[in-house]
């Protein structure tokens, strides 16, 4: 549970300290006061990423040098401090007397599922969105599955640098790691998004009306007999064409691709059942502009849901009638 957030310079916020409720917190105020930024920082203490941007130095107040995020939480009812860093160039987590000096030390450690709305890219967008959605889930849940891909991540870009340069010679020292990697990121992957299926299905079924099935097909890129088979094809091509990095699932209802098929409350939906099930026990939930582009129905349908969560974060204008704490955030925060 998060009890206490401090932020410095991070965003358009020069200082703020918040304390968050057990339950359901609601941060609210006009546009441009810096809710979406405030969960942006409980998602980065989850995940060293942000999810509105790629580039960490975009996260740095203008005109400062660094950020810092500091949380105080508990787990299994134990204390917990977590501080993070980033001056441009050096990253910093402390977690309670133990430094690290890489952000993916930061999976596992405070959980939380996000859902923004430009989420429905899970559906209409490139395979990219998808496959970070898997990994993101699993590296959070599965230290093991994080080694696995970062292993293989390493070794792909050595293998591409040789594929790029035209040079064969000592490739296969980076393909058996690939290869043990990708088998392993592979059975992750199928596994879970059979899980998630399950679960999302359940959802669906309570945030609207249609009778439509939810359908998700894991669609992995791999070579039947190893990365030796298409080396020839990926020499003239400079890079590795199969593997985990080139993975998609899709997403259908009643056989037809939702990207083409679904109207857009039907696409909310999906993408609010798939974030639903995403969450595991103990984990953080939020939600960017509860509520955005759903009908009356949809979105009390939603809130039921969320309720049922453990503690839960949503940013809206307004408050809604619901036992939660309001958090209006002070416009001197912002500088």
């Amino acid at each position: 549970m998060l009890k206490r957030l401090r932020l410095k310079n991070f965003r358009n916020f020069e200082k703020l300290e918040v304390a968050f409720d057990p339950k359901i917190n609601l941060i609210i105020g006009p546009n441009a006061i810096g809710k979406t930024s405030l969960l942006e920082a409980i998602h980065f203490l989850s995940t060293g990423r942000s999810f509105r941007t790629a580039h960490l130095h975009e996260l740095i107040k203008h005109g400062e040098s660094s950020f810092t995020i500091e949380a105080e939480f508990t787990e299994n009812g134990i204390p917990n401090a977590l501080q993070i860093t980033y001056d441009g160039t050096k990253r910093k987590v402390v977690h309670n007397a133990t430094t690290y000096h890489n952000f993916s030390s930061l999976l596992g450690t405070l959980p939380s599922v996000v859902l923004t709305p430009t989420d429905s890219e899970l559906i209409t967008g490139t395979p990219s969105y998808r496959r970070r959605f898997l990994n993101i889930h699993l590296s959070q849940n599965q230290p093991l599955y994080l080694y696995h891909l970062a292993r293989y991540s390493r070794a792909l870009k050595q293998r591409n640098a040789l594929l790029k340069m035209g040079q064969i010679s000592g490739i296969e020292a980076f393909e058996g790691p690939m290869s043990i990697a990708a088998e392993h990121i592979h059975q992750e992957r199928a596994k879970v998004l059979e899980s998630i299926l399950e679960r999302a299905q359940l959802y669906l079924k309570k945030l609207t009306p249609e009778t439509e099935k939810l359908l998700l097909r894991y669609l992995p890129s791999f070579v039947k007999n190893g990365y030796a088979e298409s080396r020839e094809k990926e020499c003239d091509a400079k890079t590795t064409l199969y593997g985990p990095h080139r993975d998609d699932f899709s997403i259908q209802l009643t056989g037809k691709e939702a990207k083409g098929f679904a109207s857009e409350g039907q696409k909310r939906s999906i993408v609010a059942a798939l974030k639903l099930a995403e969450w595991n026990e103990g984990a953080l939930f939020g939600i960017d502009d509860f509520g955005v582009h759903l009908d009356e129905a949809r979105k009390e349908a939603l809130l039921q849901e969320i309720t049922k969560l453990g503690q839960v974060f949503l940013t809206l204008p307004h408050k809604i009638s619901i036992p939660s704490k309001c958090i209006e955030l002070p416009e001197k925060a912002l500088a």
